[in-house]
């Protein structure tokens, strides 16, 4: 292993003596060998001395500095990247900017393998190809004579181009991006033709143009999704009995239309305290399948179509398991974290946390126009519409027997507990109160022993079993 790095580093220095140019270590060299494809095992570690050596070419102060907590707020591309959390054998946004900080010397040696020892905390956990506007990390980060506004500028030369700092400020020891979040707010960008109504019973005699009232229609809809509800149906893995299913949604409103590599798009904002895996996207898939069903323009009236839609939402919410459509990824981006408490505590001692300049804007519009040149080179949305959405839209079937006979909710399995905590008498009446529920629902998963001492001359015969159809969503 040790052969490696030092071929790895001699190719690098054959490299930059040819160019003339500093060549930065990369976080593969930094971590020494990477796992092989697939794998999950963290790579090798480097000693302290070698990661010392490392430092020491691209540190920004060799002064003394002491470990203070900062809020650093970044923004990032995510087409290139497998999500924001650290996935060893992955590249990602934690590992890259956690490599660039303590190549400028913001973490030490010591604690570069381990994030608790510099309390290491993101605010929102993005999931691979999803993009962000502002993004916060919360850290223990050596601060010396040096101002926080040359670190970011630092970090901005060892981060790639499609990540970028646009903040560092210091807060108190007390803060933690995740729970100190009062909301996060993302923002589904897509083309206005995914809610053309395709599939109307009365055709369009015009052809199909996003107006106002078309953009009024869809904010009312969007108004349904409101308040604190059951979003079982909206991720994956989780029942309606689950008391983490219930999300509160703040805001959910759509922009004005506009032009993007000769495309016309929407921003659709959302405000929650918080979402679960694939949540915003579905509510966006529904949508699209709403206005492609054509509800509006088959009904007798309008009032009667957005009281038919307001039910089939209020249905997704019910105990019965449906498998609602998936919108594209590509098109989801975190927009920023509202920490409202925090500022009307802390804001006149360390400042808001919050950034609004040129260069947030700037980065948005490469965030967006990236977005586009999907939908304008390659068809990402039509593509997903034609193939994915049109025919698999909403099992709106399923939907009227749930509106006129709402299901019960489903009986709630014991749960299983350690052993230890029970008493002999505990243990066995929590056991029996399993088989019994797993019975009468007739899901029993427990394995009947073989009896391996029965005679030879008796035959065992296996009894069949029974198949279960298990819902998917």
């Amino acid at each position: 292993m040790e052969e490696d790095e030092e071929v790895d580093e001699e190719e690098l220095d054959k490299r930059n003596q040819n160019q003339g140019e500093e060549i930065l270590l990369t976080s593969q060299v930094v971590h020494g060998p990477t796992a092989k494809k697939g794998s999950h095992d963290r790579p090798q570690k480097l000693s302290k001395e070698q990661l010392t050596e490392i430092q020491n070419k691209t540190k920004l102060t060799t002064e003394a500095s002491r470990k203070k907590k900062v809020a650093v707020l970044l923004g990032y591309l995510g087409k290139n990247y497998a999500g924001m959390q650290k996935n060893p054998g992955l590249r990602t946004i934690e590992e890259e900017l956690e490599m660039a900080i303590f190549k400028a010397g913001g973490i030490l040696p010591d604690n570069l393998y381990f994030q608790h020892k510099i309390d290491w905390v993101r605010c929102a956990r993005t999931d691979k190809g999803v993009s962000a506007l502002r993004n916060v990390v919360s850290l223990k980060m050596e601060v010396g004579p040096p101002e926080l506004d040359e670190m970011v500028k630092a970090l901005n030369k060892l981060l790639p181009e499609d990540i970028h700092v646009f903040k560092i400020m210091r807060v108190n020891n007390s803060f933690h991006a995740k729970n100190g979040v009062d909301a996060r707010s993302y923002v589904y960008v897509c083309p206005t033709s995914a809610f053309e109504p395709k599939f109307a019973t009365n055709k369009l005699v015009e052809p199909f143009k996003f107006t106002e009232e078309t953009r009024e229609t869809l904010n009312r809809v969007l108004s349904y999704y409101l308040g604190n509800h059951r979003f079982h149906n909206y991720t994956s893995r989780k029942e309606s009995n689950d008391v983490s299913v219930f999300r509160k949604i703040i805001k959910f409103e759509c922009s004005v239309p506009f032009i993007l590599e000769g495309v016309e798009m929407v921003s659709i904002n959302v405000i929650g305290e918080s979402f679960m895996l694939h949540q915003i996207r579905k509510m966006i898939g529904c949508l699209m399948s709403f206005m492609r069903k054509g509800i509006f323009q088959d009904a007798q009236d309008k009032e009667s179509a957005f009281d038919q839609i307001r039910k089939y939402i209020e249905a997704t919410f019910y105990h019965q398991p449906l498998n609602l459509p998936v919108a594209p990824g590509a098109g989801l981006l975190l927009d920023h974290c509202i920490f409202r408490m925090w500022n009307e505590k802390y804001k006149d001692i360390h400042g808001e946390l919050m950034v609004e300049n040129d260069d947030v804007e700037q980065f948005r519009k490469v965030v967006f126009g990236e977005i586009a040149s999907l939908e304008a080179t390659k068809r990402e949305f039509s593509e997903w519409i034609e193939t994915k959405l049109d025919p698999h839209p909403l099992p709106y079937e399923i939907l009227h027997k749930i509106i006129e006979n709402p299901p019960p909710a489903p009986p709630k399995r014991p749960k299983q507990r350690d052993d230890k905590k029970f008493t002999r008498r505990e243990r066995k009446e929590h056991m029996t109160n399993i088989k019994k529920f797993d019975k009468d629902t007739g899901n029993n998963e427990e394995k009947k022993d073989q009896d391996n001492t029965t005679e030879p001359s008796k035959e065992i015969k296996e009894q069949p079993k029974e198949e279960t159809n298990a819902s998917e969503n």
